[in-house]
């Protein structure tokens, strides 16, 4: 009997220790459990309204960006048009370049201008005002060109700023370059304003520039204005072929196309 009863105390004790265990082992799931929910909580509370406005925000970004491609596409000449219109029939209703310009008077147009067009790197002048020369301005979509023209050390007539020791342009090259965009770019109005050296109180600039622009045939594009008229749209002048708009300082010479300007 005593043997059993050393027996039944060891299982008992055993149980004991075994239920302790599995108290021990249940608090420490249970704390685990407990810190989980905890950081789960934090996160939640840190992070939760951060996420909704990121998600948000991207969603917005999204849906603007659908709609304004949607517009651009509904409001493109190509759609505005049916959809038959091809890059060249554009250009056929465009003057110098943009179409909104067409039926204003050429006067009431602001004419993007290179001052000392015929001064660049380009064409080896020293101190140059532009890296691109006068056909790179006019193709990159500068329609008007002020052009200094200047007697040389030899007595002839150069496009120069200035010294013409620093660079200088020949005066037949910068309107055969003017007249070459002219006839590749039938929509194209182009006006040059002229400086003459000194004032050219003899007259012999302005009538080297008449001879030069005699041999180029050029009077057949250049326009005219009257004094006191009302400037034409540059619509009419493309149409009517008169798409070169020359202003010189001075009013000497009787020359179809001369435009004084002071």
């Amino acid at each position: 009997g005593r043997g059993e009863s050393r027996a039944g105390q060891a299982g008992r004790v055993e149980e004991e220790r075994g239920r302790k265990r599995r108290h021990t082992h249940g608090g420490k799931e249970g704390e685990r459990s407990a810190r989980r929910r905890r950081r789960r909580a934090w996160i939640d509370q840190r992070w939760g309204p951060r996420l909704f406005l990121l998600l948000a925000t991207s969603f917005l970004i999204a849906l603007l960006i659908l709609i304004f491609s949607a517009r651009s596409s509904s409001s493109s000449p190509a759609n505005n048009r049916g959809g038959s219109s091809s890059a060249g029939e554009r250009m056929e209703t465009e003057c110098n370049g943009s179409v909104g310009v067409c039926e204003l008077p050429y006067s009431h147009v602001v004419h993007a201008m290179a001052h000392n067009a015929m001064s660049s790197s380009a064409d080896g002048f020293a101190l140059p005002n532009h890296l691109q020369n006068m056909k790179s301005a006019l193709e990159s979509g500068v329609h008007g060109l002020m052009l200094d023209l200047v007697l040389d050390s030899g007595g002839r007539a150069k496009l120069c700023h200035g010294d013409c020791a620093l660079g200088s342009t020949e005066l037949a090259r910068g309107l055969r370059i003017i007249k070459d965009f002219l006839d590749s770019n039938p929509r194209e109005v182009v006006t040059v304003v002229w400086e003459l050296a000194g004032g050219d109180p003899s007259g012999v600039l302005k009538l080297e520039l008449a001879q030069v622009v005699q041999d180029l045939v050029l009077e057949g594009v250049m326009y005219q204005h009257s004094l006191g008229s009302v400037w034409p749209s540059l619509g009419e002048m493309i149409e009517s072929g008169r798409r070169l708009v020359f202003f010189t300082p001075t009013r000497q010479g009787k020359y179809a196309w001369d435009n004084f300007a002071s």
